[in-house]
């Protein structure tokens, strides 16, 4: 009956080693035996566990601290009282992944060692093993940038390139595979304003880089530059004068494909219409052009549009004189003719004007002066007066004529003597003459 008395002094956190287990009869009691002893061992072994590395990602061109702390427990468990407060994590032999290092998996490329930690944890009483794990290093991201471009609108549109960014570690362009193109929806027909050049990584490729990041670029487009130019024009003081709308030329610049210009304003001081009140002059750039309008793509928007103004001038109005005559004259030896302007009327006068004839310096010239009749007067010399004399011109008559009458002569005897018996002398008396016009003389007689 009874038990036996069994102990030992080790324990649950005794370390790996042999440990005595001793043993006493306690209380048994047996009425045909007695009781002998003998001593055994408690052997403590390590306590297997596997602490497995973490697996890590990293991107090319940025170094990773692996640290101490990023493992698990993969199997097995610790004592009570035990922790694990570090492990030794490399690769390479080295604690930092260097940024340099390729976009790649390293498989196993993570290895785990020399675990640390408290209570009763050491290398002595866990029998460790330790699992490696992956290094992922992503690839780095490239951008990708559509430059921008401008062009004119109507024009082609420019070489569409791009810029390639974000190298690491010296890498240049050179890393680069392939090639890949910008492209827009613009065409030479888009209006001016902006539009969107697509950045593209088509059939890009580089070992340590993505090309994930596209920028895309403005293609700005301008309006075209134009100048229009009025087209100088002419009228006559009293005639009114329409300017239309297509008394211009395009004086520089070219229009886009399939565009025209239908119609310009054309003013003078706001109207359309120039008014027959006009003073004759010639007023430079008088005829302001402006606000075109056209076809296709024409407009404002599309086009940056230089005025240039053109000259108009009102020429003075021609009128007649009607009324005018030449006094008939006696024979004087000129061509020299009298007009007579009582009867003088103008012909063409317009708007109420205040234009009077003004003949002071009027003279009329016989074509011949002789005597005859109806001989043709060249008028010269009639000019105008008055607040708008300047916006006409006078026509001198034409058409006239006169009569040149004969001037009267007066022949006398001259008294005379000879000798009885003597013929009479060549000549004989002679005559004497008055009423020649000057500078004549009987010289001029005939017969």
């Amino acid at each position: 009956t009874g038990a036996p008395a069994i102990s030992t002094v080790a324990t649950a956190g005794s370390n790996v080693g042999s440990y005595a287990i001793t043993t006493a009869a306690g209380n048994l009691a047996a009425q045909n035996y007695q009781f002998s002893t003998v001593d055994a061992a408690l052997t403590v072994n390590a306590r297997p566990i596997t602490v497995a590395a973490n697996a890590r990602t990293t991107t090319y061109g940025t170094s990773l601290s692996l640290g101490t702390t990023d493992y698990s427990l993969s199997s097995g468990t610790l004592a009570a009282g035990d922790a694990i407060s570090s492990v030794t994590l490399q690769y390479n032999s080295s604690a930092t992944v260097p940024g340099t290092t390729n976009a790649a998996t390293y498989a196993n490329g993570i290895v785990a060692s020399a675990a640390a930690g408290t209570g009763g944890f050491n290398t002595t009483n866990y029998a460790i093993s330790y699992s490696p794990a992956n290094l992922t290093v992503n690839k780095a991201t490239l951008t990708v940038t559509a430059d921008n471009k401008s062009r004119v609108y109507g024009d082609a549109n420019p070489a569409l390139t791009q810029t390639i960014s974000g190298f690491l570690n010296g890498d240049t362009i050179s890393v680069v595979t392939g090639s890949a193109n910008a492209s827009t929806t613009a065409s030479s027909a888009t209006a001016a304003g902006t539009a969107t050049i697509s950045a593209s990584a088509a059939g890009l490729t580089a070992s340590n880089y993505n090309f994930n990041t596209l920028v895309d670029g403005t293609l700005t487009i301008t309006p075209r530059p134009v100048t229009l130019s009025a087209t100088a024009q002419n009228t006559t003081y009293g005639t009114p004068l329409n300017l239309g709308t297509s008394a211009y030329t395009l004086s520089s610049g070219t229009l886009a494909s399939g565009d025209a210009v239908t119609a310009v304003t054309l003013q003078y001081n706001g109207n359309a219409t120039v008014p027959g009140t006009t003073n004759a002059a010639t007023y430079a750039n008088g005829i302001v052009a402006s606000a075109a309008t056209g076809s296709g793509g024409f407009n404002t928007t599309n086009y940056a549009i230089s005025y240039v103004a053109a000259g108009l001038t009102v020429n003075p109005k021609p009128i007649t004189l009607g009324g005018q005559v030449v006094n008939h004259k006696t024979y004087d030896g000129t061509t020299s003719a009298v007009l007579n302007s009582s009867g003088a009327t103008l012909n063409g006068v317009v708007n109420g004007d205040a234009v009077t004839l003004d003949a002071s310096g009027a003279y009329g010239t016989f074509a011949s002066a002789n005597v005859a009749n109806g001989i043709a007067v060249t008028v010269a010399g009639n000019a105008l007066a008055g607040a708008s004399a300047a916006n006409y011109t006078l026509s001198q008559p034409t058409g006239l004529s006169a009569n040149i009458t004969p001037a009267p002569l007066t022949v006398t005897a001259n008294a005379d003597s000879k000798i009885i018996g003597q013929s009479d002398a060549a000549g004989y008396g002679g005559v004497s003459y008055s009423g020649f016009v000057a500078g004549q003389s009987a010289a001029n007689l005939g017969g």
